[in-house]
């Protein structure tokens, strides 16, 4: 800085001062904002890391179970994780699609092992009365031709009540309203001859309602729970049928005067190939008649219910959705 006089300029000031401490103190600094930084990106990976793998660890064992799944292992599943919640319901489709699988193969092989086994006393009854009749040639007894017919006519029955049933298991949604009185009038009549040839009687009190079903279908359950009461009723009995609205739904009651069912047996009616010991079905059925209704009344987002009838026997409640009509209650 220039020092003026009177003559001028007299001399000048020099201040000057080392700069090395400010330098180190910014070099410091930046060194303090590296090792902050650094220890911040070890930090975030860390947690990162520890975030990906709380993700991918769900996802590696529903890959892994899921291949499980696939190479058959029907046990397979998967641990539901707390967070995050799109994991946890993936997690929760994924068991409960493994546990329908399982229940479902579990029910084919059972299936096609009880059908297996129904099938074989019909052919081996078959076989032996066709080598009968090869066997007398032209002189072959009528009653083994009248036999091996029968077995024939047997099986044909069979095959179609396990068609009926895996249709059923595959049936649509119901879509259309089915008014009911008709239905159960036609059905009456188509049993009425066997119900007379019995010595047992058909009644019915159904209110003029409809449900919710595809054609055709609530007339294989009236079939089947008709057929199966006349066998369990008792000459002179009656076999009511009973239909009336419960709320949003239609409640189906068929029942008979018969020995009815044990809770042991009613727990097991529902198997395929079971039959109630003592009863004609016993000794002719295929066990398929209930089987084939629940599956039927599943189909069309009902259900079956078991119990015992004022008569001593069994009654069969069926409840289907009600049609969107609602006309006035009439005697059928």
């Amino acid at each position: 800085v220039p020092v003026p006089g009177r003559d001028g300029r007299v001399g000048a000031v020099r201040v000057s001062a080392s700069v090395g401490v400010v330098d180190g103190a910014v070099r410091r600094n930046w060194l303090l904002l590296a090792g902050l930084a650094g220890l911040i990106a070890l930090i975030v990976g860390l947690v990162s890391t520890l975030l990906a793998r709380s993700f991918t660890r769900p996802l590696a064992q529903l890959d892994d179970s899921a291949a499980r799944l696939g190479d058959g292992d029907l046990g397979a599943r998967v641990d539901v994780p707390d967070d995050p919640p799109e994991l946890r319901r993936l997690a929760r489709s994924f068991n409960a699609t493994a546990e329908r699988l399982e229940s479902l193969l579990t029910s084919q092989r059972g299936f096609v092992a009880d059908a297996s086994h129904e099938l074989r006393t019909p052919l081996a009854a078959l076989r032996l009365r066709l080598e009968n009749i090869e066997a007398d040639g032209p002189r072959h007894r009528r009653e083994d031709l009248d036999g091996a017919l029968a077995e024939v006519a047997r099986l044909a029955e069979l095959v179609e009540s396990l068609l009926i049933l895996a249709r059923a298991e595959d049936a649509p949604a119901p879509s259309v309203d089915v008014p009911l009185a008709p239905v159960v009038e036609a059905r009456l009549d188509a049993w009425s001859a066997v119900a007379a040839e019995r010595g047992v009687l058909l009644a019915a009190d159904v209110a003029d309602v409809g449900v919710r079903s595809e054609p055709g279908r609530l007339e294989q359950v009236l079939d089947n729970l008709l057929s199966n009461a006349l066998d369990a009723a008792p000459p002179g009995s009656v076999v009511r049928v009973a239909a009336h609205p419960s709320g949003e739904r239609v409640a189906i009651t068929v029942r008979d005067g018969g020995p009815g069912m044990t809770l042991e047996q009613q727990a097991r009616a529902f198997d395929r190939f079971w039959r109630s010991p003592g009863s004609r079905q016993a000794r002719s059925g295929f066990g398929l008649g209930l089987p084939i209704v629940r599956r039927l009344v599943l189909a069309d987002g009902g259900e079956v219910i078991l119990g015992d009838a004022p008569e001593g026997g069994l009654a069969v409640t069926v409840s289907l959705p009600a049609a969107r009509w609602a006309p006035d209650r009439v005697g059928v």
